[in-house]
């Protein structure tokens, strides 16, 4: 996944998602996600657009696009 042109890698921690600049390794952000750890994470695509799905144990299923994981503090 590709947030404002940078290279993301997305690995689920306990209740949030943890981003990861793909050319350097270092995190550059998270997004807290479940109240329940995290279940399931794919990415997909949505109205031409990728997007990042989490589903937790809370059963609920969250979605993000891009502008979602720039606001987490990803630029």
């Amino acid at each position: 996944m590709t947030v404002d042109g940078r290279p993301l890698v997305v690995t689920p921690a306990q209740n949030s998602l943890r981003l990861w600049d793909a050319t350097d390794g270092t995190e550059v952000g998270h997004v807290n996600a479940h109240g329940h750890g995290i279940t399931t994470m794919e990415s997909a695509i949505v109205d031409g657009r990728r997007v990042l799905v989490a589903s937790g144990g809370d059963g609920v299923l969250r979605i993000w696009d891009e502008s979602d994981l720039a606001w987490a503090g990803v630029m």
